[in-house]
């Protein structure tokens, strides 16, 4: 059984030259998973792959929720940085207007 993953946006990458990209129902992606009897191999598009026995995948399971967890950790920081600056910026702006 194969997947693929990490769908390419051929107009943002048009540089990107489409034979050197996975394709599967007329789409591009850059990673493709292969599940076979002995467990589960994951490609990318720059032929590195990385192969997991069936006795880790619970293993690989754990690592992979918590990256996704450390990247939506991530993103929540830079989201109320940005809410927090325009704040300031909204009240520099009122501050400024009332000294004129």
């Amino acid at each position: 059984m194969e997947f693929y993953f990490g769908k390419v946006d051929l107009k943002a990458f048009e540089n990107v030259e489409k034979e050197t990209l996975f394709t599967h129902n007329g789409n591009y992606f850059w990673n493709k998973m292969v599940i076979n009897g002995e467990g589960i191999c994951f490609y990318d598009t720059c032929d590195r792959h990385m192969p997991f026995d069936r006795t880790a995948l619970k293993e690989l399971e754990v690592a992979v929720y918590i990256a996704r967890e450390h990247d939506l950790a991530e993103q929540d920081a830079e989201r109320a940085k940005g809410l927090r600056l325009a704040k300031l910026d909204n009240t520099l702006a009122r501050w400024q207007a009332q000294d004129r």
